[in-house]
């Protein structure tokens, strides 16, 4: 049904995350990307003259492929370029990304009326959740060192920042096991409602987030037990990223990509043999 990524498994976690030059914050340090605090950010001041760098030296040689960073602030305008490497000097790279917009379109295309539709597709005001920046390279690549570039000298507040970085092996569903028809998206309102004695509803203000439902039906032994059983040894508090479908339109990408983690742990049944039923719950982290 769809193309079902799933990054969790995060070499930049493991081994040194710096930032590169004087420009980064010293109360808001890159180490405060490895939690799932979006609101402890990692500020780089000197967004206007240069990229900000992010260099993550793992402790050993790990598989990547997939990057993102989440809860950015960058401009419409913001580029950025990911890579790899062998060395601390960065050089010679093993893997580095053509340079790609940080933000992609975000706007449905044919849900706003001509003459409404921003140049750039782009409309932050209304994106649904963190604004999340995601590379997947084509194959997978090894390395012991990462980087992340953001150019962004228009930045309105002078300055970027983000809340979590996550590099590392995102695994892929094969087509023959992608999740079902029946998975869902749904959003959770915490507002209180109530209704007075003359009958008028009321409601609160709280925060919305998002919970999905992935149904994932006759998985193989090899993924059931080497990918989702893991995933739930994790429990609910290790943090994860999934993109529904990587290869829909942009638009509707970025509203079913999710930051987030599980909402519980489920079984993972046999119905046949070498056949696997498992369904993963995931709520949003906000």
């Amino acid at each position: 049904m769809a193309n079902l990524t799933i990054l969790y498994d995060l070499a930049s976690d493991k081994g040194s995350l710096s930032g590169s030059g004087s420009g980064w914050s010293g109360t808001l340090p890159p180490a405060n990307l490895r939690n799932d605090d979006l609101a402890a950010v990692a500020r780089y001041l000197d967004i206007k003259n240069s990229p900000a760098r992010l260099v993550a030296g793992f402790d050993r040689v790990r598989p990547v492929n997939a990057w993102a960073l989440i809860g950015h602030n960058a401009s419409s305008l913001a580029t950025m370029r990911v890579g790899l490497a062998d060395a601390p000097s960065l050089s010679p790279v093993v893997y580095q990304s053509p340079t790609a917009p940080v933000w992609e379109p975000t706007i449905v295309w044919g849900t706003l009326p001509w003459g409404v539709w921003p140049f750039d597709g782009v409309d932050k005001e209304t994106f649904p959740g963190a604004p999340i920046a995601f590379h997947l390279s084509p194959e997978t690549h090894y390395a012991q060192y990462a980087f992340l570039d953001v150019t962004d000298p228009g930045n309105p507040d002078g300055y970027f920042q983000a809340g979590r970085l996550m590099i590392g092996q995102g695994w892929v569903a094969p087509d023959v096991e992608n999740h079902d028809y029946g998975s869902s998206v749904q959003v959770i309102d915490m507002a209180e409602k109530i209704r007075t004695k003359g009958g008028r509803r009321l409601v609160g203000e709280a925060p919305k987030y998002r919970q999905w439902e992935i149904k994932l039906s006759y998985q193989s032994e090899a993924t059931a037990l080497g990918v989702y059983h893991d995933l739930m040894w994790r429990g609910i508090k290790g943090d994860l990223l999934v993109i529904w479908d990587s290869d829909k339109e942009p638009a509707i990408r970025n509203r079913l990509t999710l930051y987030g983690a599980l909402a519980g742990t489920s079984p993972i049944t046999i119905v046949e043999h070498d056949g696997w039923d498992v369904v993963l719950q995931i709520e949003e982290l906000i």
